[in-house]
């Protein structure tokens, strides 16, 4: 009997991005083990990193979590979260 082992690589995304204070403990909460939580920068926000396995479905997670959120990186991200945002507004006003 010959026994065949099948690796798949999971690549992940990674992105950046400022959380007002409020809003660390409900990315903690949300987003669990995917979070690293960083440093308080000179305007008070915090720096955070979240790992995923694709840019919208990130999109999907954080367009959840509102303004409290600024994406820092990638830029791609950035414009994926306008859309859902534009998409809404011309939904529900």
């Amino acid at each position: 009997m010959k026994i065949i082992a099948i690796l798949i690589a999971l690549s992940f995304v990674e992105i950046g991005f400022a959380a007002d204070p409020e809003a660390v403990a409900i990315c903690r909460w949300v987003l669990g083990n995917r979070v690293r939580i960083g440093p308080t920068g000179p305007d008070g926000r915090v720096e955070v990193e979240l790992r995923g396995h694709h840019l919208h479905s990130l999109a999907a997670e954080i367009a959840g979590l509102g303004g409290g959120l600024e994406i820092v990186e990638p830029t791609e991200l950035r414009e994926r979260l306008a859309l859902i945002a534009s998409e809404l507004a011309a939904v529900y006003g």
